[in-house]
């Protein structure tokens, strides 16, 4: 199964412009501390924000299954309500949030009961414990699809939380990782945990480097003294399903793998050992979506805290960019009670951790255009 992060290769000039598409509504220090934490060359964005030339818009031909593409056609048509906002719009900060449109769309107001109620969470709110965390985030990964499906509805994927909290919470939708991950800041912030964010570099196995940007959100708890890593939204079979334990070389085994954080010079790699696998159908045994390598990179943070707005130009890019593999594809994954379902354009996957002799039980098949409704009510 596919790693989301592996073919997101957005250069330079993709950076700069949607820095460029930023400037109606941010100042030029701004755009430019955005282009530093994507890693961006400053020298270069100053020159090319200075010429101000208009930037074009992002064409591709997504690799999508026409069930979710009628989901595009009826948005624009005014008969799915969505976020409308061009896609080389990027939206204006507010003290919520990246949007002052978190205002202006009928959101519903945000509280913790409801929140609890739509993960199904039944324990006690008024304990910070490491038990009460680590319920809550197994309830989370269960209840929440990890899914980029806005894009093929035509919505832009709004970081503000009031938006995240009425899309994830009241509309029953998923949601990737900025937008599950600060839903689930709001959430222990408003409990009382220490709880603080920071940014990541993808690993991305075709070009054997991490990504130069900063693509993903992760947050830091400290419990009782103990710092955890909680990661509620990178999905797939790559998904965490306990927050980790800030233990350098430390073994940390799950139900899906085995996962270990090292930190090498101030940087925390995230590396996951996975099991063999097993494939019901033997002519898929050599595919390019079952994962070979015992011992997979997955991601690398460090503790530089950030906050929500440090994340808006890649959000931006990520639905804009041809390069992302967003663009190209409908992605739905949701963990279940043994596995994971997975829905990558039309290929299905579905794994049962542990099925038997310490092996992982995975399927795959093609789905046709009249099953993807069917298999994303299931996911």
């Amino acid at each position: 199964m596919e790693n989301h992060g592996a073919t997101l290769e957005l250069n330079i000039e993709e950076i700069i412009r949607a820095a460029k598409e930023a400037a109606a509504t941010h100042s030029k220090d701004w755009i430019l501390n955005q282009i530093r934490g994507l890693g961006a060359v400053e020298g270069q964005a100053q020159e090319e924000l200075d010429n101000d030339r208009p930037s074009s818009a992002a064409k591709d031909e997504e690799e999508t299954p026409s069930e979710v593409k009628k989901c595009r056609r009826n948005t624009s048509r005014g008969e799915k309500k969505g976020d409308k906002r061009d896609a080389g719009e990027l939206p204006e900060a507010g003290e919520q949030g990246p949007s002052k449109r978190a205002k202006e769309n009928n959101v519903s107001r945000m509280n913790l009961e409801d929140y609890f109620s739509r993960i199904q969470y039944k324990g006690a709110a008024e304990k910070c414990d490491y038990q009460t965390l680590k319920e809550i985030f197994k309830q989370h990964i269960k209840a929440v699809p990890f899914e980029s499906l806005s894009i093929q509805c035509g919505e832009t994927i709004d970081l503000a939380i009031e938006v995240i909290y009425n899309k994830i919470v009241k509309k029953q939708r998923g949601g990737w990782c900025c937008e599950q991950n600060h839903l689930l800041f709001w959430v222990l912030k408003t409990m009382g945990y220490e709880v603080t964010m920071h940014g990541g570099n993808v690993y991305l196995p075709l070009q054997k480097m991490y990504s130069s940007y900063m693509a993903l959100l992760v947050l830091k708890v400290v419990v009782d003294g103990q710092v955890y890593i909680v990661d509620g939204s990178f999905g797939a079979s790559f998904q965490i399903w306990e927050p980790l334990e800030l233990i350098s070389g430390k073994d940390q085994p799950q139900v899906p793998a085995t996962f270990r954080l090292t930190d090498i010079d101030g940087v925390w790699h995230f590396d996951q050992i996975r099991r063999k696998q097993y494939v019901l159908d033997h002519n898929l045994s050599n595919s390019d979506l079952l994962h070979k390598d015992e011992c997979k990179q997955i991601y690398r943070f460090n503790l530089q805290e950030r906050t929500i707005e440090d994340f808006m130009v890649i959000n931006h890019l990520l639905q804009t960019s041809p390069d992302s593999l967003f663009r190209k594809k409908s992605i739905c994954t949701l963990q279940l009670p043994d596995g994971v379902r997975s829905l990558y354009g039309w290929n299905y996957t579905e794994i049962k951790y542990n099925h038997k002799d310490n092996m992982d039980l995975v399927e795959f098949r093609t789905i046709k255009d009249k099953e993807v409704e069917m298999v994303l009510r299931e996911i």
